[in-house]
């Protein structure tokens, strides 16, 4: 399932990078907004990633083309390390 959705997200990511040579997020608490639009996403790793993130104080990100399943793992931090435990 985590591997389906971070495929989808990874399509969602790369389909936006096709028209553009770099992709500027934005992050929300629950959402991420590119060029200040909500980056419409049925897919609710999306707003785990955004709520993630904003935890972790992260307000803007930049994607290059190119980003592989790696990079988008890596935005897809563990609930461990989001939460500040060990």
């Amino acid at each position: 399932m985590v591997v389906r959705a971070e495929q989808q997200l990874l399509e969602t990511i790369t389909a936006v990078l096709t028209s553009q040579p770099e992709l500027k997020l934005e992050i929300g608490p629950r959402e991420l907004r590119v060029d200040g639009q909500r980056l419409r996403s049925r897919l609710s790793v999306t707003r785990e990633v955004a709520a993630r993130l904003h935890r972790r104080g992260i307000s803007w990100l930049t994607l290059l083309q190119g980003i592989n399943r790696d990079g988008v793992r890596s935005l897809h931090i563990n609930n461990r390390e989001a939460e500040g435990s060990n």
